[in-house]
């Protein structure tokens, strides 16, 4: 199978080494009654000498000794530690957390201790002095072998406050629990701000990289191949998996120009209530570009709704304590699409930053055509032929109401030949299942069919569909697409722009390439290069330097085939390049699965995933997260095969997602807001 046929995920493969680990360490497992026990349990730990815990569960931990200092197993205070063996009936992936958390945030540091359950990596700059904030990248492998880094936010605490365990290790490059170092800067893990990011992958430089989510699992697991090599028979590393099916489908077919000819001769109506200053600046923005926002429809101002059709403008009074509830939800004949001053017109620091650009308007109206539909149990934004394939199939969405009381919302959609829409919805007791309706009976199906015992089960399903009478679910979990992060890192690092070259050394390279060529355009090629550096000034330039050079000449670009070809065997004969050659195509790309849509099995396990339309980028936000198809009655990998181009159809509806593909089918987005209007007019919250 070709290299471009496989996905690689975060899913790791390893095969410990209990008795090398049993050689050198010695360990422990101590449990707490309830997990308010937990800090009394760290001031205990705090007078002890260990390398490293671990969390099992939520109530028990593995603590790591070096070998010969904890030899027996003994009650510390209130709590009863009890000394054990690596064995594989412990977790495997608790064991390799207490690898994980040795490691060192700085690359140039070797292992060491870290008395802290999770692995919390914060670089120098990763900080926000004006919110006293620190952010760091938590690393942890979960049961499943998941290799999972996410952005973890710590607070400065006040002088009152006794919850904040955490101070950071300047030295290491790591968030540690305060409990083992006495320091005025004591931090808790929370956010009461705006989020704080790291890029998945930045290709900007062997530094962004190195700094990105991505370089950072790239780190981690050398650092494991590294240090702990005789812990391992097998030593751990990301998987890849066969691509069962993968396709390419381009945009859909609706455009901008589609949502302006929906309401073409159409009135809507923008209102407010209250005398809010911001709600009022908004409205005043309104006034002032509606001709340029929207042609031939009819814009009318007021501070109450009319019938069909509205924009009401109100605070968002999660963003502003202060600002007063004014949402109103309409009744049958009046379609209401809610926007803010705080969200659309990007209010910042009392000031508001909207444009009267068209594009900004087109999800607020391609959301209120949601609306519409909805009210009107019509689709009419999709094409004949999508509405085709929707009508294949129904659709469930289920929602928790009381989580403690196991009580769900579930609502069902359908569509006919013509488009017409069917909402049925039910509040069902999990506790008290009659199954004595449809939906009771899915509900059923989906609790107990899949022996899924824990309230939390239903927090992970994003849809469920049936397809000539099977059910299949739809879940979000911890997996994602891994690009081929070790081959990245070598050659973000060949094309470093920090990195020093002298004149002299790419001189005589491309001497080298231009006499071992036949081509004559090669060898002309390369003495065009040549004399562009011949030209530079300095003897020892980087490749920043030369790369832009090379750049700004229409002779030299990167656009040329030439040009890039010579980058290429610069880079293979010499480990150089002015040319970053990650996001090319061929011979094979590192990125599989950051395009298209394609499907896979992980060990046994049917997963979806779905990339982006567009050509990659230089830094790329976020990761691609698979979803996992579980059918109810078993897996049928035939039957997802068959539906399989359907479900692409259904996820590459553009306005659901602002021209991008969607994660699961566009029927969800329905469905939510069937409940949102649902839970609003029933005033539950």
């Amino acid at each position: 199978m070709k290299v471009d046929e496989w996905i690689q995920t975060n899913r790791t493969s390893y095969k410990l080494n209990y008795l090398n680990l049993n050689l050198k360490y010695d360990l422990a497992c101590v449990c707490i009654e309830n997990y308010d026990k937990r800090n009394s349990l760290y001031k205990v730990l705090s007078h002890m000498d260990f390398i490293t815990l671990s969390l099992m569960s939520k109530n028990r931990y593995l603590i790591l000794f070096e070998k010969g200092t904890f030899k027996k197993s003994k009650e510390i205070g209130e709590f009863y530690f009890k000394k054990i063996r690596f064995t594989n009936e412990i977790y495997s992936n608790c064991i390799v957390q207490l690898l994980i958390n040795q490691i060192a945030g700085d690359k140039n540091l070797n292992i060491g201790f870290n008395k802290t359950p999770l692995l919390y990596i914060s670089k120098p700059e990763w900080e926000r002095k004006r919110l006293d904030q620190r952010y760091a990248l938590e690393v942890k492998l979960d049961w499943k072998r998941n290799l999972i880094v996410r952005v973890v936010t710590f607070t400065k605490a006040k002088e009152n406050e006794h919850n904040a365990f955490y101070f950071w290790n300047d030295k290491r490059g790591l968030m540690q629990r305060s409990d083992f170092c006495q320091d005025d800067s004591l931090y808790k893990i929370k956010n009461p701000y705006s989020n704080n990011n790291i890029d998945f992958v930045d290709l900007g430089s062997l530094e962004k990289y190195e700094n990105s989510k991505l370089g950072v699992i790239n780190f981690v697991v050398n650092a494991l191949q590294k240090y702990f090599e005789d812990f391992f028979i097998e030593k751990l590393k990301i998987k890849k998996f066969p691509i069962e099916k993968q396709c390419f489908p381009g945009r859909g077919t609706k455009s901008q120009r589609d949502i302006f000819d929906y309401f073409n001769g159409a009135s809507i109506n923008i209102f407010l209530k209250g005398d809010d200053e911001n709600n009022i600046k908004l409205m005043n923005f309104f006034k002032e570009y509606n001709d340029n926002l929207l042609e031939n429809v009819n814009i009318t101002f007021s501070n109450k709704p009319s019938k069909e059709l509205n924009i009401q403008i109100l605070r968002d009074v999660r963003k502003d304590k202060k600002a007063k509830e004014d949402y109103i939800i309409g009744s049958s004949d009046e379609v209401i699409q809610h926007i803010t001053p705080d969200g659309f017109g990007k209010l910042r620091n009392g000031e508001l930053n909207y444009s009267s650009n068209k594009s900004e308007f087109v999800t607020t109206l391609y959301n209120l055509a949601i609306k519409e539909e909805i009210n009107s149990k019509k689709l009419k934004l999709i094409s004949k032929d999508l509405i085709q394939i929707t009508s294949k199939y129904e659709y469930f969405w289920v929602n928790w109401l009381k989580k403690n009381e196991a009580i769900v919302y579930i609502v069902k959609m359908t569509v006919d030949s013509v488009g017409n829409l069917t909402f049925i919805d039910k509040k069902i007791d999990l506790n008290n299942l009659n199954m004595d309706d449809e939906l009771s009976e899915i509900c059923g199906s989906l609790f107990n069919g899949n022996n899924q015992k824990k309230k939390y089960f239903f927090d992970n399903i994003e849809c469920v569909i049936r397809s000539n009478g099977n059910l299949f679910m739809i879940l979000r979990g911890s997996e994602q697409v891994i690009p081929f992060q070790d081959e990245i890192h070598q050659r973000v690092k060949k094309s470093d722009i920090n990195s020093v070259l002298s004149k002299k050394k790419v001189i005589n390279d491309l001497k080298f390439l231009k006499n071992d060529s036949e081509s004559e355009e090669y060898i002309s090629k390369a003495n065009e290069i040549i004399v562009y550096i011949k030209g530079l000034k300095k003897s020892y330039l980087t490749i920043g330097e030369i790369h832009d050079e090379l750049k700004n000449h229409r002779e030299t670009s990167f656009r040329n085939k030439l040009v890039r070809n010579i980058c290429r065997d610069l880079e293979n004969r010499f480990d150089y390049t002015f040319n970053n050659s990650v996001r090319q195509k061929e011979p094979y790309s590192l990125f599989p699965g950051f395009k298209g849509m394609g499907f896979t099995r992980m060990d046994g396990e049917l997963y979806y995933y779905v990339g982006d339309i567009n050509s990659l980028k230089e830094n790329i936000s976020r990761t691609i997260r698979l979803r996992r198809i579980v059918f109810v009655n078993g897996e049928d990998i035939d039957e997802f095969a068959n539906i399989f181009d359907d479900l692409s159809g259904l996820m590459r509806v553009q306005y659901i997602r602002n021209g991008q593909y969607t994660v699961i089918p566009f029927p969800v987005k329905y469905m939510r807001e069937y409940f949102d209007l649902w839970r609003r007019r029933n005033q539950i919250f």
